[in-house]
């Protein structure tokens, strides 16, 4: 306990020594631009404990203890005003988390964020010219092990990426997969609504991407859904036949963000030629001269 806390330039507060610990400061707490907190976290985690107060600068770095994953840890309480001059993440435990700083009306967080995760068949998906609207993945997958809540603003984009021709389509067809459809803009799970689509009914050609703003009542599981009901096909009777690629990205709340790509080989078709001539019987009559038999034929 001290009565109050100054970090001026170069300063280091440790709250523990070699494990965690709390500060409990009498009045106010000023960190400086350059001053240096070194927190451990985990199971349990050091805080600073400001009776007044508070004014945030400098860099904490964080060493990871028993229990450290993913997660909200408070840091540091106080009782008075907040002023916020950011502080900054320096050295973390890194495992592929997200590390930020927030705060409320007493409490200042740091949020350990683990990013969403995406997987798409890494085959190439084989297409023939005028095949139907084609399944990318039917077994993909996706999900965010910080919970349903996290998709809550988080989006999933889906954009040909790789030699894309306007010919070529991504659509969602409804209720392929589960109850997913589409609505408009509206990306519905039967009749609830789970998200916002950048275009309508959900489909995007050449090489214009599928943005789905997701909201609170998108889950681990049907952000899947989605992701495994996305569709191809190209709408061209002589469509090019360089490999195309689909890519996706899923971005969480917190910025959190992974992506994933499938490969799709495109095969033309012969296309026989076509004639039509009209059906109804002509009329000739003895010595008429020579007759059109069809004027129209195409």
């Amino acid at each position: 306990t001290i009565d109050s806390l100054h970090v001026a330039a170069g300063g280091i507060i440790e709250p523990g020594a070699n494990g965690a610990g709390k500060l409990i400061v009498g009045d106010d707490a000023i960190l400086g631009t350059t001053a240096v907190l070194n927190f451990d976290l985990g199971t349990a985690s050091d805080t600073i404990a400001v009776a007044t107060d508070l004014t945030l600068d400098g860099t904490i770095n964080i060493t990871g203890g028993v229990g450290f994953g993913a997660g909200t840890y408070t840091i540091m309480t106080y009782s008075g005003t907040l002023t916020n001059n950011t502080l900054e993440i320096g050295t973390n435990p890194g495992g592929g988390y997200l590390y930020s700083i927030t705060s409320d009306a007493d409490e200042v967080f740091l949020v350990v964020n683990s990013a969403p995760t995406i997987s798409i068949d890494a085959s190439t998906l084989a297409y023939t010219e005028n095949d139907a609207a084609t399944q990318i993945d039917a077994a993909a997958t996706s999900s965010d092990a910080d919970g349903d809540a996290d998709w809550n603003t988080g989006t999933l984009v889906v954009q040909m990426t790789g030699n894309n021709e306007a010919a070529d389509e991504l659509s969602i067809l409804d209720n392929v997969v589960g109850s997913i459809n589409t609505d408009g803009t509206n990306l519905q799970d039967g009749a609830t609504v789970i998200g916002t689509l950048s275009s309508s009914e959900g489909t995007v050609t050449d090489g214009t991407a599928l943005t789905i703003t997701l909201n609170s009542n998108a889950t681990n599981a049907l952000v899947q859904e989605v992701v495994r009901a996305i569709h191809y096909r190209n709408t061209s009777n002589n469509p090019g036949t360089s490999n195309r690629t689909v890519t996706y990205t899923v971005t969480d709340a917190s910025g959190g963000t992974s992506n994933d790509a499938r490969v799709i080989s495109v095969t033309a078709a012969n296309d026989a030629p076509t004639i039509s001539i009209d059906a109804s019987t002509l009329a000739y009559t003895e010595n008429d001269a020579a007759t059109q038999i069809d004027a129209a034929a195409t």
